[in-house]
C-alpha cells in the first residue's frame, strides 16, 4: 500500500499530501504501459448516442482489438494490421487514439497520417484528436499539451509535448496529406475508396505506406467494413489470411459488439441454453453470448 511504501521505503512520516503525490507518480508511470488506464482517466470523447462528452471506456470489441495491437507492440514488431469489422463499435476511434498514445508516451517526432474515404470523415478525426489533446490533464504531463498548424496547414498539426505531427485527409483530396517522414498511417473505410480517372486506391495507399520505415511502434492500419469482392481491400485481406503479406488480419464479428444484444433474466438462462439450435451453438462456441444470440434471433425474424 502507499502508506506502507512511504513509511518503510521512503522512511518518512505519512501525510495526505505525500499520499497524493505518490498516487500521481504511480499514474504517470502506469499510463506508459496501460493504454486502457490512460484512456479512461484522461481521454474525453463525444458519445455517439447522447452527444455528451464522456471518458473513453473501452468496450468488448475494442479490448480485443487493443490486445492484438499490444501483442505486436510488445514483441517489438511493426504494427501492420488489416481490420475487417462491423460498424458502430469504435474501431477507428481506438486506432487513432492508440496512435496518439504512442506519440505522447513512447516516441518523439513520430508522425502519423489518417486518411478517410471522404473529407467530412477527416474533419471528424481532427476534431476528436484535438479534443483528446485539449483535455489532457496538467498533472500527467507537467506542461499544457497543445497542437499548432504545421507550416500553416490546418490539416497537419504538431504536438508540442513530443514534436510529433498528425495529418488528416481523404482519398477524395489526397494532396492535403503530408507523406514525408511518416511512421504511422491509418487508412479507414478502404473498401469505399473510389477509383478515379488515372488514380486507383492502391496508388495512394502504396504512396503513404511506402514512406513508412518498418520498425517497432511503426503502424500501418488498413480498415474497412466488407464492401464486395475483388477490390484492393479484399485482395489484401486474403493475402493476410494466407500469410503472403506482412499484415495481421483482425476480424471483429457482430456478436463481439455490445449493442447487438438483448437482456436475458438470469432465471431463464438454463431454459434459453436448452433452446439453442445447431447454428446458435456454433455461435456460442465462437464467443457469442446468450444475449447476443437472443438479439440474433429477433433480428432474423425481423429480416425474414
Amino acid at each position: 500500500g502507499s502508506k506502507g511504501y512511504i513509511i518503510t521505503v521512503l522512511q518518512t512520516g505519512y501525510t495526505e499530501q505525500l499520499g497524493n503525490d505518490l498516487w500521481i507518480e504511480f499514474c504517470k508511470e502506469r499510463v506508459v504501459y496501460d493504454f486502457e488506464f490512460w484512456a479512461i482517466i484522461t481521454v474525453i470523447i463525444t458519445d455517439k448516442v447522447s452527444g455528451a462528452d464522456i471518458n473513453f471506456k473501452l468496450n468488448r470489441a475494442q479490448r480485443y482489438y487493443l490486445s492484438r495491437l499490444e501483442e505486436l507492440r510488445l514483441k517489438g514488431l511493426p504494427i501492420d494490421v488489416i481490420l475487417l469489422k462491423a460498424r458502430q463499435w469504435g474501431g477507428s476511434t481506438l486506432t487513432q487514439l492508440y496512435m496518439l498514445w504512442i506519440q505522447l508516451f513512447h516516441k518523439q517526432n513520430w508522425n502519423s497520417v489518417i486518411c478517410g474515404h471522404v473529407e467530412s470523415a477527416a474533419r471528424n478525426v481532427s476534431g476528436m484528436l484535438q479534443k483528446a489533446v485539449d483535455h489532457m490533464p496538467l498533472w500527467l504531463t507537467d506542461i499544457q499539451i497543445k497542437t499548432s498548424p504545421y507550416m500553416g496547414s490546418v490539416k497537419t498539426r504538431t504536438i508540442n509535448y513530443s514534436g510529433s505531427r498528425f495529418s488528416v485527409g481523404s482519398a477524395e483530396k489526397p494532396e492535403s496529406l503530408r507523406s514525408e517522414n511518416i511512421s504511422m498511417a491509418h487508412l479507414t473505410e478502404v473498401g469505399l475508396w473510389r477509383e478515379t480517372k488515372g488514380k486507383k486506391p492502391e496508388d495512394l495507399i502504396q504512396a503513404i505506406f511506402g514512406s513508412i520505415l518498418s520498425s517497432p511502434c511503426s503502424m500501418k492500419v488498413l480498415e474497412s467494413t466488407a464492401k464486395g469482392i475483388g477490390n484492393y481491400f479484399h485482395r489484401t485481406w486474403l493475402s493476410a489470411e494466407s500469410g503472403t503479406n506482412n499484415f495481421t488480419p483482425i476480424f471483429i464479428p457482430w456478436f463481439m459488439i455490445d449493442m447487438y444484444s438483448e437482456y436475458i433474466d438470469h432465471t431463464t438462462y438454463y431454459k434459453f441454453a436448452q433452446s439453442l439450435n445447431e447454428y446458435e451453438v456454433e455461435l456460442f462456441k465462437l464467443g457469442a453470448t446468450f444475449e447476443a444470440i437472443k438479439w440474433y434471433r429477433a433480428k432474423s425474424k425481423e429480416m425474414n
